[in-house]
């Protein structure tokens, strides 16, 4: 099988989305599918001129009856390009997250991407999502469930955690973004402080520097700089150390297409505290982790107080991610079901 994937802006960018591609990527490498990645530069879903042009040029490079796979970032941000190839290549959508998921942004600009974006999904041949909450999100908004196929994610083996203990140790890996809620986390913080902890909030710190300069006062005017760090990006061993040193992994998005970062956790039999935004109930194992409303920060609070005030309750979590980690899917496993996927296009 020969392929075509189109993907937006910087592929080696630590976002879950990218992480999937090269993953997927380099699974179907190895069992005999030749993929050519095609970087489309610019600023996806909205992008500019220039490149829309280069999309264009990259899409009318490609030979009749090309078998192209394309990023949903940057699907939705060119519908007429889509349009006018659909007949001649075998296009197909990989949908990470709608884009009227996105938080942050307003209401309009929302609704026009969600338009696009169903525009160009109708110039697809097929749909490959990454969990089942977004086929059947996209089922609701009137896409055939027999085009949408399923890929979820993988989880690589990982050492169990040593945990701190005292005082227990939050991490909370995710770009420092809206969508992630870390606004969330630290006013469901604020009310635990005569608790004994301390929170390492892991992730990209570029991508919206007006939310991280409100988040970074939100910890400062509530006293709790020393209890609470913004570490940034990390990869490799220091993302390793992370996780190592924690005791309890906690999300509070307010939607996620998936929640890697929770099998991940499960991975290393940490026990998880997480807000059910879009596919999270999907990704965590039952028994592993406690889940609060989307937004919700007594709630929040009140599952976050359980498992660092009662260690039974923070050790029972953690006995139920380890009797997940053997079920946990593979990267094999993720390219396996995204290949049944490609061999379906022209059935």
């Amino acid at each position: 099988m020969n392929l075509h994937f189109l993907s937006p802006g910087d592929p080696d960018e630590r976002t879950g989305g990218h992480i999937y591609n090269r993953r997927v990527l380099q699974a179907l490498a190895h069992q005999g599918c030749h993929a050519q990645q095609h970087v489309l530069p610019g600023a996806w879903p909205e992008p500019d001129g220039h490149a829309l042009e280069s999309a264009r040029a990259c899409l009318a490079a490609l030979p009749d009856r090309a078998l192209v796979v394309i990023d949903g970032l940057a699907l939705g941000g060119m519908p007429e390009l889509l349009e006018a190839e659909a007949e001649r290549l075998r296009l197909v959508a990989l949908m990470h997250l709608p884009l009227a998921a996105e938080t942050g942004i307003e209401r309009a600009r929302l609704q026009a991407r969600a338009a696009a974006e169903t525009r160009a999904l109708g110039a697809c041949k097929r749909i490959i999502a990454n969990s089942w909450f977004t086929r059947e999100q996209l089922a609701l908004r009137g896409f055939a469930e027999a085009m949408i196929d399923v890929a979820c994610p993988g989880t690589d083996p990982a050492p169990l955690a040593s945990g701190c203990g005292e005082p227990v140790t939050l991490v909370s890996v995710a770009s420092v973004t809206p969508r992630k809620g870390q606004d969330v986390l630290i006013e469901a913080l604020v009310g635990l402080a005569d608790v004994d902890w301390r929170c390492d909030i892991v992730g990209s710190l570029e991508r919206d520097p007006e939310f991280v300069d409100a988040v970074h006062a939100s910890i400062t005017a509530a006293g709790l700089d020393d209890r609470v760090s913004l570490s940034g990006e990390l990869a490799g061993e220091e993302l390793e150390a992370a996780w190592d040193r924690a005791d309890v992994a906690v999300l509070a998005s307010r939607y996620e297409g998936f929640g890697m970062v929770i099998t991940e956790a499960v991975a290393r039999g940490l026990p998880v505290v997480a807000t059910a935004g879009g596919a999270v109930a999907e990704a965590l194992p039952a028994g592993a982790g406690i889940l609060a409303n989307p937004g919700d920060v007594t709630a929040l609070r009140a599952a976050l107080f359980d498992v660092i005030r009662h260690a039974d309750r923070r050790a029972g979590l953690a006995a139920g991610a380890r009797a997940a980690r053997p079920e946990l899917s593979t990267w094999a496993a993720t390219a396996a079901h995204f290949r049944k996927a490609l061999e379906r296009v022209d059935s």
